[in-house]
């Protein structure tokens, strides 16, 4: 009798204890937080933009929805950015690792952050300056002079040969064609600039005013195309318009007719410190199919805030994954439901007589033996490209590293 009530107190000292015990923690744990103090105040909610906004660009959220490996990589992602800081920024909530993480928002976070250390009444007037003159300087004035430098590597005869959609090489051939020929060529090039005269006459009217001749530069454009987004179609319209003549062409089909390309034009969306070029996937295809068949120079035209601190290799190390159903889709411009397609033709893109006969692919999920890729993004090795064209000027890729410390020892200065 008297074993089973010493044992039982002996439980109850133990609860006592460990209550005791307990109670201890919690009061240390609540002086040491008080503490701390709360000389900052603490943000219960971080700002958040609407994904759905309208008249907003996809890339303007500052949220945790927006975090993609990589986003579009251009100046229009960059413009997105920067004017959704300028509507939406809460900079006193602002946390620095919801924002997007690719290149051209990148440079644009180490570019407007450094101006958030000043007091709260003068911070949003240096931050909205510093948008407007990152904008005007890194993107719209280094744009025109890139195009200004790269208009004097055409020639009049030559065959350009562009990939996909380009802002920057779509304004390069548009000044190209409407600027005069440079008057400082030598011998071959007269002949050539004199056969391209007399090959344009053959299309003018003979019988208008003899004085009324042009020394504009006449060149051809191949504009290569591929699967699934087809944005060579918007150059073709684009160049059309300008009324340079165009041949359109699949990448598939590219070899037959790359024997008569003599330069290469194309657009990046980073530049990676290896030297290799982050553009869209085909990019490389295309560059080396034009260097093994034509040996044409390929020229690369992109800002120096594409320029990325990363080393890649291939695209599988770091790459944006798109929507899988655009592979098979097929085309949809004509119909506003990408599941009918064109009328009389399936949502794949076959007649309707085969596609009855045919396996229906939107059901592809349900196959567990089935995976469809769609990578967004290629590399392109150094060894193919000739040069690189940037507002400092034509520079190799190996000159990647060197602008970087450059352009980082000019930001700590600030």
């Amino acid at each position: 009798m008297k074993d089973s009530v010493s044992k039982e107190d002996n439980a109850k000292s133990k609860a006592q204890l460990k209550a005791e015990r307990r109670a201890i923690q919690e009061a240390q744990r609540a002086a040491k937080a008080a503490s701390k103090g709360t000389d900052k105040p603490k943000v219960t909610q971080t700002p958040n933009a609407a994904p759905n906004a309208p008249n907003t660009h996809p890339n303007q959220d500052t949220g945790t929805n927006e975090q993609k490996t990589i986003s579009s990589i251009d100046e229009k992602a960059c413009i997105g950015v920067m004017q959704g800081q300028n509507n939406r920024l809460d900079y006193s909530s602002l946390k620095i690792a919801e924002v997007p993480k690719s290149r051209a928002q990148e440079s644009c976070r180490v570019h407007l952050f450094k101006h958030l250390d000043q007091p709260d009444k003068r911070c949003r007037g240096s931050f909205l300056s510093a948008i407007v003159e990152f904008r005007r300087c890194s993107i719209y004035l280094a744009g025109d002079e890139i195009v200004d430098r790269t208009v004097n590597l055409i020639r009049s005869g030559e065959c350009v040969c562009i990939f996909g959609y380009s802002s920057l090489v779509a304004r390069v051939l548009e000044r190209a064609w409407k600027s005069p020929c440079n008057t400082s060529v030598n011998q071959v090039d007269a002949n050539v600039d004199f056969l391209a005269d007399k090959m344009k006459t053959c299309f003018v009217n003979t019988k208008s005013d003899p004085s009324n001749k042009t020394t504009n530069r006449v060149f051809s454009v191949l504009v290569v195309d591929s699967r699934p987004k087809f944005e060579g179609r918007q150059m073709l319209t684009r160049l059309l318009k300008a009324g340079i003549p165009c041949e359109y062409t699949h990448i598939g089909a590219l070899p037959s007719v790359a024997n008569k390309i003599s330069l290469v034009i194309l657009g990046a969306h980073a530049l990676l410190s290896n030297g290799y070029v982050l553009g869209r996937m085909g990019t490389a295809q295309v560059a080396n199919i034009a260097a093994s068949i034509s040996h044409a120079p390929t020229i690369v035209c992109a800002e120096t805030y594409k320029f990325w601190e990363r080393a890649h290799s291939d695209a599988f190390e770091y790459n944006e994954l798109g929507d899988p159903d655009d592979i098979w889709r097929g085309p949809r411009g004509t119909s506003p439901d990408y599941k009918k397609g064109i009328p009389g033709f399936g949502p794949t893109g076959l007649p309707d007589r085969i596609e009855s006969s045919t396996t229906d692919l939107s059901e592809w999920r349900s196959n567990y033996s089935l995976r469809l890729l769609h990578l967004e993004y290629d590399v392109l090795p150094p060894t193919l490209v000739t040069a690189v064209v940037t507002e400092k000027g034509t520079l190799p890729t190996t000159s990647v590293p060197v602008v970087l410390r450059v352009k980082q020892a000019s930001i700590t200065n600030v």
